[in-house]
Parts: C-alpha cells; sequence; structure tokens
C-alpha cells in the first residue's frame, strides 16, 4: 500500500486544512507578506530590511569581532566569549549567505504576483528561509551562553529537552495534519514519550551535575576558567530561544501546508471560497476587471 503522504491530497481532503481565513492576512498568519498592495509590500521590505539587519548584528557581526572586545568592556566570561567565537567560525557563512539571498526575496516581493494564491506561497516560502537564517544566525550566540555557564552536560541536557519539544510540536503536528487530511487512526505511544519519561527523571540531577563540575572539575570541558555569577540566567537562552523557534516552525508548518494546497489547487478554491477578482489580483487590477466586466454587459 502506497504511503500517505504529507503533500499529496486530493482539492477534497485538502478541505480539512484549507480555511476561508486563508484569504485574510490575519488567517493566512505571514503578516504583510501576503498582502497583494504594493504599499504593504513596500512596509514589509523594510521592516524586513530593519530584522535582517539586526540579525546580520547578531549572527555574523558578534561572532567574527566578539574577540576584539576590550577585557575590561566585556560582560561575558572568557569561555562564553570563545564558545560564541568559535561556533560562529562554522555558521556565519552559512547566515551571511541566507541574509543576502532574503534581501534579493524581499525586492523580488515587490513585484506584483499573477495572483492572490501566489503571494501567498511566496510569502510562506519567505518565512521559511527567515526561520532558517534566524537559527543559524541566533546559534552561536545562544549555545555559547549555555556552554559557557553549564558546560556541554548541560548543554546536552538542554538539546534533549528541545529534541523532545520538536517531536511533540513539529513531528506531531504532520501526524495532525495527515489524520486531518487522510482520517487516519492517531498514533499510540512514542520514542518521544519516553524521552520525556528519562528527562523528569534523572534531568535535575544531571543538571545539578552539570552545574557543580562546571563550576569546580570541569570534566571534560575545554575551557577551565569558572564561569560568572549570571551565567546561572543566561545559561538557560539555548533551552528558550529553541523552544520559540520549535514554537514557530510548528506553526509555519501547517501554514505552509494549508498555503501549498491552496496554491495547488487554486482554480478550484476560488470557485469554492467564490474569491472576489479585488481578493484574487488585487484593489486595483481587481476594480479595473471589474469595470472591464460591466462594461462587456
Amino acid at each position: 500500500m502506497r504511503k500517505k503522504r504529507l503533500l499529496s491530497a486530493t482539492f477534497e481532503q485538502s478541505k480539512k486544512v484549507v480555511s476561508k481565513k486563508i484569504l485574510t492576512e490575519d488567517g493566512a498568519q505571514i503578516g504583510l507578506m501576503s498582502s497583494m498592495s504594493f504599499l504593504k509590500r513596500i512596509a514589509a521590505l523594510l521592516i524586513g530590511l530593519f530584522f535582517i539587519g539586526l540579525l546580520y548584528a547578531v549572527g555574523v557581526g558578534l561572532p567574527r569581532f566578539i574577540l576584539m572586545e576590550p577585557e575590561e568592556t566585556r560582560m561575558l566570561s572568557e569561555s562564553t566569549i570563545n564558545w560564541i567565537h568559535l561556533i560562529g567560525v562554522y555558521t556565519t557563512g552559512i547566515t551571511e549567505k541566507l541574509l543576502v539571498f532574503h534581501i534579493i526575496l524581499f525586492f523580488v516581493n515587490l513585484i506584483r504576483k499573477p495572483n492572490y494564491a501566489f503571494q501567498l506561497a511566496y510569502g510562506n516560502l519567505t518565512v521559511i528561509l527567515l526561520i532558517m537564517e534566524f537559527t543559524t544566525g541566533i546559534l552561536p550566540f545562544i549555545v555559547g551562553l549555555t556552554v559557557g555557564a553549564f558546560g556541554w552536560i548541560g548543554f546536552a541536557l538542554q538539546l534533549l529537552v528541545c529534541i523532545y519539544l520538536w517531536q511533540s510540536l513539529v513531528l506531531s503536528s504532520v501526524n495532525q495534519l495527515k489524520q486531518q487530511l487522510y482520517k487516519e487512526a492517531p498514533a499510540g505511544k512514542d520514542w518521544g514519550d519516553r524521552l520525556m519519561v528519562l528527562i523528569k527523571k534523572y534531568g535535575g540531577i544531571l543538571l545539578l551535575l552539570s552545574i557543580i563540575n562546571r563550576w569546580t572539575f570541569n570534566f571534560g570541558e575545554v575551557t577551565k576558567g569558572r564561569p560568572d555569577i549570571f551565567s546561572f540566567l543566561y545559561g538557560w537562552a539555548f533551552l528558550l530561544v529553541a523552544s520559540l523557534m520549535i514554537f514557530m516552525m510548528s506553526m509555519t508548518l501547517k501554514n505552509f501546508v494549508a498555503a501549498f494546497y491552496f496554491f495547488k489547487y487554486q482554480k478550484e478554491y476560488r470557485q469554492f471560497f467564490n474569491v472576489t477578482n479585488e481578493q484574487w489580483y488585487g484593489k486595483w487590477r481587481g476594480k479595473k476587471m471589474d469595470k472591464k466586466k460591466q462594461k462587456e454587459k
């Protein structure tokens, strides 16, 4: 029997994940990137360039130049700074390329799309790229903070929690969407549940041991210096930011699937939702087509 894939549903099946709310900015859930208005797309460009600038500063500039900061003005421990720089060596090039590509996408977005389905698909792809570059951009900073504070053992524990969150939010979203599309039976317990049991049982003890190790023996740690007292606060950076990113990914996945089917069956959905010319082609072009249609009558 052929395995049912997430993006292989028929039009009738796709109705279960595509609602009429997708025709609005709030329903599309990608903000100005779904708008057919030229002015709103300009606003999206300006906002996007602002955030790209911030991301460049954090994801590229910070890892590259953090070692140049004078020691007397440093607020982070030496080990944390070294880790941010070291991880950035491997990620800044990727982040830089993604940012350049994203700038191009923002400018291309100013070009009028054939219809709303194209604009929606384009906007969702742009948002996915944004999540990718945010992930690579923020990674050196949050991993450096966490490893510098709790060491690799503490980081590994936070990573395990994030793996569980990935399974429970993103992978479960995939299963839920398949259940909606194909009316599949819900899956039973999986490895994510077993992982969470282990984390609940041993996570606290291992985290305590990792903190003690980081402040005393430093077994398995590359940097032997002690972290500062504020490390107990910023040491949770990876878990907090990664959890937020995973939640965003789960939401983006649902939006992408809906946008994909709306694009794939755009003719059918336009008729099914009774979409007006103004909604489908934009206000200016839609009104022009309506006037032309009235004259023909």
